[in-house]
């Protein structure tokens, strides 16, 4: 069963992107981690099967430099979100580990590209809610 945790500090950001996955994955209920501390007691605890983090949030980048060190297996895997193409930025997270880049300009396109995502792990994702 996957488990999905978002990474990021902007509460709006978060909100889209927590609805596009209701949207796609009704039974996923996301964790979610706003600053630097929690994210790492969670994946410590129990793995996420998949993480997305805001490419240009103030955490994103730290995030994926650690998460090179924890995912050295490649088991996690890590989602990008951005509403915005810096095509050398975004070339850098790849090289820091980004699975997937995802754009979260339009609701519709993010719920597609979810969609994928949720059929290349399985319907039956699940995830549970923390507070930072």
């Amino acid at each position: 069963m996957a488990r999905l945790l978002i990474i990021d500090d902007d509460e709006d950001d978060v909100l889209l992107l927590s609805e596009a996955i209701e949207n796609v994955w009704p039974e996923a209920v996301c964790e979610t981690s706003s600053n630097n501390g929690p994210w790492k007691t969670l994946i410590r605890i129990s793995p996420p099967t998949i993480i997305f983090i805001d490419a240009f949030s103030s955490i994103g980048q730290d995030c994926l430099k650690e998460l090179q060190t924890i995912n050295q297996n490649g088991e996690i895997t890590i989602v990008v979100y951005t509403d915005e193409y810096r095509t050398s930025v975004l070339a850098e997270y790849k090289t820091l580990g980004a699975n997937h880049i995802l754009e979260k300009n339009d609701f519709e396109q993010l719920k597609t590209s979810l969609t994928f995502l949720r059929e290349s792990f399985g319907a039956s994702a699940k995830c549970v809610q923390q507070e930072d």
